[in-house]
């Protein structure tokens, strides 16, 4: 939409600019008839950013037409303001954008067919100039008075509220170059309700949350050791056990047993219940080193864990000890994993050895042939729905080779890197945001492999498991 010309003030520069324009567009009028016409009145009403602005990002002030002169052809209107405001109004222009409204593109306005002397108009101030932004059906200071009134609130409201989702899905005022007080009023009922709405329920939400941590979360002292159990919102029962000297807070663990409601939708809380919270709780146990934890899930026997630091010639690293025989931190949390959350015995684990055990080639070379016949499978989650992934690799030496479709690319990172990529497929990895998801995925893949290439797999991951899909629902 073209913006419409607005002169705030008649300087001797503008003074031949404007007497020409008197005589190009036929308005039969001098220039000292015009500078007798633009005379600021003082009655216009401003809404200054700092005083009441601070309701409102951008400045608005609203002004009375005085007096409207039509040109001879009958094209232009000029339009003379209380505040001495002088606009040369076409019939194609339309109002400035004004902050709380929006008038959709392509809407006619017809300001210069709407617009009449006595009408009260809002100018909005941007650049530190001020540009015509709609008509309003104010014919007197005290209804201009009161749309600004109701203006303000409305603003003030969408500041207040800027974090509230009941209040920001209240559309934006739509309008078509006119806004009435009975427009303004009626947005304002339905923000007015939206923030009680909002206000009502967050007072709930302290509710629910007090009522979690003083419910869900049950903290015992005694004197060698404190158990912390969780109630979680996936369900699950987990009762974690440490010396008394490890500190234990309620408000340190809230998030598994309380979420605010715009963490909760349907979708959160499905995630929840079917990944579990238990990558979220292993995240936190890890933090605890040099100390025994035991650690169960529902009814299930418990494990003790150490998390032992240690200092070497290459420097400080992190021994993992579970049911006190040293293991591969790799492999406790997706083992602990299946043990506790979907009810499979507890594997022995490798104890971390040298590079040159027999034992680990051996398990290595196990692990290697799996990888190399079954490569790795699962699926991923997001927009286009659930997607079953198989990922192929060729090992080249100690070199792995990513294999999809007919491409061949170098997967850095080796064996690591495709357990990573495996733990998001299969979901074990650890945060539940993680665990069979795209994004995740893509930046697992970015970190060894340029983005072309992250992007390229996942593509031909996802066309090659929409045709699976497609053949195993052919064969049902």
């Amino acid at each position: 939409m073209k913006e419409v010309e607005t002169i705030e003030e008649i300087t001797n520069e503008e003074r031949s600019k404007l007497r020409l324009s008197l005589k190009l567009y036929g308005f039969d009028l001098t220039l000292e008839q015009v500078d007798k016409l633009c005379i600021d009145d003082g009655k216009d009403l401003k809404l200054y950013e700092g005083e009441q602005g601070s309701y409102s990002t951008y400045p608005l002030k609203m002004t009375c037409i005085k007096k409207i002169i039509m040109n001879e052809r009958g094209t232009l209107k000029m339009v003379v303001c209380s505040d001495g405001t002088l606009i040369l109004l076409s019939r194609e222009m339309a109002g400035a954008d004004i902050q709380h409204f929006y008038s959709p593109w392509g809407t006619k306005q017809d300001i210069f067919e709407r617009i009449k002397e006595g009408m009260w108009v809002v100018f909005s101030q941007s650049w530190k100039k001020w540009r015509f932004s709609c008509l309003t059906n104010a014919m007197s200071k005290e209804e201009a008075q009161k749309w600004l009134d109701t203006y303000s609130r409305i603003a003030k409201i969408r500041k207040e509220s800027s974090d509230k989702q009941e209040v920001q899905a209240i559309k934006t005022l739509e309008h078509d170059g006119l806004v009435t007080q009975q427009a303004l009023q009626s947005k304002l009922i339905q923000l007015e309700k939206a923030q009680a709405e909002a206000l009502a329920l967050d007072k709930q939400e302290e509710i629910l949350k007090t009522t979690a941590l003083n419910t869900q979360i049950e903290i015992k002292k005694g004197t060698k050791n404190t158990t912390l159990k969780l109630r979680a919102l996936d369900t699950h029962i987990y009762t974690i056990t440490v010396p008394s000297d490890v500190s234990i807070k309620k408000g340190e663990w809230e998030d598994f047993v309380y979420r605010h409601r715009y963490r909760w939708y349907q979708h959160d809380k499905d995630n929840v219940l079917n990944h579990t919270l238990f990558p979220d709780v292993w995240n936190e146990i890890v933090k605890i080193r040099n100390k025994d934890i035991e650690l169960s899930v529902d009814t299930k026997k418990p494990i003790t864990l150490l998390f032992k630091e240690t200092t070497t010639s290459k420097g400080t690293v992190t021994l993992t000890y579970l049911n006190g025989k040293r293991v591969s931190y790799s492999e406790v949390q997706p083992t602990l994993f299946e043990y506790f959350m979907q009810g499979k015995q507890l594997r022995s684990l490798n104890e971390e050895k040298k590079e040159d055990d027999e034992t680990l080639k051996d398990l290595q070379l196990k692990r290697d042939n799996e990888i190399i016949t079954h490569g790795i499978q699962g699926y991923i989650t997001d927009l286009e729905g659930e997607t079953p992934i198989n990922i192929g690799f060729e090992k080249r030496g100690k070199e792995w080779d990513l294999v999809i479709g007919e491409k061949r690319i170098h997967l850095k990172g080796g064996i690591e890197k495709i357990k990573s990529l495996e733990r998001v497929l299969t979901g074990s990895a650890q945060g539940y945001h993680a665990r069979h998801s795209t994004e995740e995925l893509y930046s697992r893949l970015c970190s060894v492999l340029p983005e072309e290439d992250a992007i390229e797999i996942i593509q031909t991951a996802k066309e090659m498991g929409k045709l699976l899909k497609a053949i195993d629902s052919k064969g049902k």
